[in-house]
């Protein structure tokens, strides 16, 4: 998937919508339950159904951070990271979070 360039994504909101970009939100994301030693040592027993289970959690984590990476590195700044899922009861606490961060 191709990132628009930060500056055009800035431009296009604030055209769109009225409305300046003040910070990334990165929200519900998975725990890093295993090193890489550890994953290694549980794909031999991957067809294990609760090792392929958690060892598809390891890789999820792994992208994500991949994905936080890419936004800080697009950004230059570190997305804020919030433990919540946005929706239900959460999403008071989410605002609240955030509110404190910016």
């Amino acid at each position: 998937m191709r990132v628009p360039d930060w500056d055009a994504l800035r431009a296009s909101l604030r055209e769109r919508m009225g409305l300046p970009l003040e910070r990334v939100v990165a929200n519900a994301l998975d725990p890093d339950r295993f090193s890489p030693a550890e994953a290694k040592l549980l794909e031999p027993h991957a067809d294990h159904p609760a090792v392929a289970r958690a060892l598809r959690g390891h890789r999820r984590a792994l992208r994500q951070r991949a994905q936080l990476a890419r936004l800080r590195k697009l950004t230059g700044q570190a997305p804020a990271r919030l433990p919540l899922h946005s929706g239900g009861t959460d999403i008071e606490r989410l605002a609240d979070e955030l509110a404190a961060q910016l």
